[in-house]
């Protein structure tokens, strides 16, 4: 529904501020922040962030689990 699409839009926006600060002091550029069904098959949904390291345009394993504890722990604190 229409409504449903909104709240989403506006939990991307909130994710969006609270996760791009966090990519930025590791050097990355947030590419995309989207909310997509979990792969789990539990109806549940799942966050996909996208960001890449200028320099390379890529992300290494090592560089994604340094942004998925520092978004973890933002998410945590708001």
């Amino acid at each position: 529904t229409k409504d449903t699409q909104q709240d989403t839009m506006a939990d991307i926006a909130r994710l969006t501020q609270l996760i791009e600060p966090e990519a930025q002091a590791l050097g990355f550029e947030l590419v995309r922040v989207a909310m997509m069904p979990s792969e789990a098959g539990d109806g549940g949904m799942a966050l996909q962030i996208m960001a890449e390291d200028p320099a390379t345009g890529q992300l290494v394993l090592d560089q994604c689990a340094a942004l998925s504890r520092r978004v973890s722990d933002a998410i945590d604190a708001a």
